[in-house]
């Protein structure tokens, strides 16, 4: 009786079963993690800050926050109306929120939903435009999505190395009427 190729061959058997049973559940993780991060929402933002030329002896200047939301994912995103916008600037320690939302014709503000591809614009009015404008100033733009998730985008203002350049763009920032970022895409915050 020759039982020792059969016990080998079982046992080659037996490894090789472990083996692409271990590469199918790892292929079928992957794939899942894979259509997961297919599936999540991923939005790019473009901030621009604006407000009217300068007049001498204005008696108001207000600036505006525009925002475009570009949802760039291959999900369709909803999006809560309302947008908050943050000026920040360390140097003179202002810090401030417009509270903004989706540009709409409805009486009350609804969510909004964006298909891949689709874009939607957020505005706010700060009343004053003074300190929003200038050197080293930092804006954040914060959007929250129907199931709760919030998306952070960060803007700054090129940074001034040498106190001549501060000291020259102080000056002059009086007559600066707008501000605009590039595209960037925005950053989900963990709840």
């Amino acid at each position: 009786m020759n039982t020792q190729p059969t016990d080998r061959l079982q046992q080659i058997a037996t490894v090789v079963a472990i083996a692409l049973g271990i590469w199918g559940a790892g292929l079928s993780t992957y794939q899942e993690l894979r259509t997961r991060e297919k599936e999540k929402p991923t939005i790019y933002t473009q901030l621009t800050v604006s407000r009217p030329d300068y007049v001498e002896n204005a008696k108001s200047r207000p600036a505006t926050f525009t925002v475009k939301v570009h949802n760039s994912g291959q999900t369709p995103i909803t999006l809560r109306p309302a947008v908050s916008f943050i000026a920040y600037n360390p140097a003179s320690d202002f810090s401030n929120t417009f509270k903004g939302q989706f540009a709409s014709e409805a009486t009350y503000s609804l969510p909004k939903t964006l298909q891949p591809g689709e874009q939607a614009a957020a505005t706010a009015t700060a009343a004053e435009s003074d300190p929003v404008f200038g050197p080293n100033i930092q804006y954040a733009v914060l959007v929250q999505a129907t199931d709760n998730q919030l998306y952070f985008a960060e803007n700054i203002a090129e940074p001034i190395k040498t106190a001549e350049a501060f000291e020259a763009l102080q000056r002059y920032v009086k007559y600066q009427a707008k501000v605009e970022f590039e595209s960037k895409p925005a950053v989900t915050l963990s709840r």
